[in-house]
């Protein structure tokens, strides 16, 4: 049984008023019931500290309230582990597109891995938009060959570029500047029927066969004055933009990147390293030889970054690295670490079945074992 509908008119007053939600989840016991609620508490911008401070106030959380609406993630998660509606050790595969709920056949580890992606805390300062930069061949992948796009390509049936646009909504992103090229006519039409949960523009790179800092160009008058930047093919187990924005740009600082210091199953040789100072990107690049941490594909930029593209010099490569090279060089990049988040760049055959290994492995831990009961 879902929620009735005086259950789902009621639920921002009964928020205002301390309800216990985990009640009303752990009553239904249905993850469409997880799914509807959390649409719901999408929804209620307007009165998150209210419910932040209540969440810190029931677990004895001393910080601030609007970080703990976090925990909403774990109200909303915690009901599920021992409710027998996930979870069965071999994961089956079923189909499911970004923003829809999963059909009627059975539940695979893509929509315990949405759930995760729910929501997660918005800060006063708070990044609205996205550039998904999607326009390359994927050569390496198999996609063109395969008749495939690669932004079109699933893992764990859900297309990457479904991925990047989930993981988008669940960081407080409301719209996504999406650059195509390759098939563009094709990713675009896709992503059309998709019911993406954010709103989408597409821009074109007329020759994706360029360095990406061409795409990123390309997107140039639709940028806002602070944007995500991410790549289409970069997978993660869970939403990691809001890192990006723990601490805030300002004239000094022209975007952060996201780093690991301890990446797991990558190839380090196409690596792109970056060296740091603190949390100062000082060298940024595949060739450095003393390093620090993996350029994890993500980035909070300001505008500067597109007078950066244009200053690369004609005799180097116009990509996002060199322009992050630019930035660095009059210490106007800053670092983010991804703190043991899984993810994955999805450039081969090896590295799709790495990403479906990371998504299984959320789900997992997000299901738990079966109930006995």
């Amino acid at each position: 049984m879902l929620l009735s509908v005086d259950e789902t008119s009621d639920l921002a007053h009964d928020l205002r008023d301390g309800p216990n939600v985990v009640e009303i989840v752990q009553r239904h016991r249905d993850f469409e019931v997880i799914l509807e609620l959390a649409d719901q508490f999408k929804n209620l911008e307007r009165i998150e500290a209210e419910v932040g401070e209540q969440l810190a106030l029931r677990g004895g959380l001393d910080r601030p309230s609007a970080d703990a609406f976090e925990d909403v993630n774990r109200v909303l998660l915690e009901p599920i582990r021992g409710s027998g509606g996930f979870g069965s050790g071999q994961a089956p595969k079923c189909s499911m597109n970004a923003g829809t709920r999963a059909t009627d056949e059975p539940r695979n580890c893509a929509l315990a891995h949405r759930i995760r992606f729910i929501h997660m805390p918005r800060a006063a300062g708070a990044v609205h938009q996205t550039i998904i930069l999607a326009a390359g061949v994927g050569v390496r992948l198999g996609g063109s060959s395969a008749g495939t796009p690669k932004p079109l390509l699933t893992v764990a049936g859900v297309p990457l570029l479904a991925h990047a646009l989930a993981h988008a909504a669940a960081s407080g992103c409301r719209e996504a500047i999406v650059v195509v090229g390759h098939e563009g006519t094709r990713v675009r039409e896709a992503v059309e029927a998709m019911a993406s949960p954010i709103d989408v523009q597409f821009v074109t790179n007329p020759d994706p066969t360029t360095p990406n800092g061409d795409s990123l160009l390309a997107a140039e008058a639709l940028a806002a004055d602070r944007f995500f930047l991410q790549m289409a093919d970069h997978v993660f187990a869970e939403p990691v933009l809001p890192r990006l924005t723990s601490s805030g740009l300002n004239g000094a600082t022209a975007g952060h990147v996201l780093v690991d210091r301890a990446p797991v199953n990558l190839d380090l040789s196409d690596a792109t390293k970056v060296r740091l100072a603190g949390s100062r990107v000082t060298a940024i690049g595949k060739g450095i030889d003393s390093w620090d941490a993996i350029d994890a594909g993500c980035f909070v930029l300001t505008r500067s970054v597109f007078a950066a593209l244009r200053a690369v010099s004609a005799d180097e490569p116009r990509t996002v690295s060199a322009a992050m090279r630019r930035l660095a060089e009059r210490g106007a990049l800053g670092a983010a670490e991804i703190g043991g988040v899984r993810w994955v760049d999805v450039d081969t055959p090896g590295d799709r079945a790495e990403a479906e290994a990371v998504i299984a492995s959320c789900s997992a831990a997000v299901s738990g074992p079966r109930s006995q009961g």
